[in-house]
């Protein structure tokens, strides 16, 4: 679920995002061979909502993902907090 930015934001974890540009939280699942799969947190920035389905499925191929699960931000940031 790709959430819109209204106005350009800075951010130390996203970095500038133009507004008009959408933002997808995941939780991701790789496995290499026959191990467990073990799961990273990620977001995608898109220009339009269109182009969001594209780059998942983009990233699910140049990653070798085995897993994909949209996810809310709420849920990324709790997650990845150090």
């Amino acid at each position: 679920m790709a959430q819109t930015i209204q106005k350009t934001t800075k951010s130390k974890h996203y970095g500038e995002i133009p507004a008009g540009s959408h933002v997808g939280y995941f939780k991701t699942g790789i496995a290499i061979g026959n191990n467990p799969v073990t799961y990273n947190y990620t977001y995608i920035v898109t220009p339009t909502k269109e182009y969001m389905d594209l780059a998942v499925l983009n990233y699910i191929h140049k990653c070798g993902l085995r897993e994909i699960q949209s996810i809310t931000q709420e849920e990324y940031e709790s997650n990845t907090q150090i």
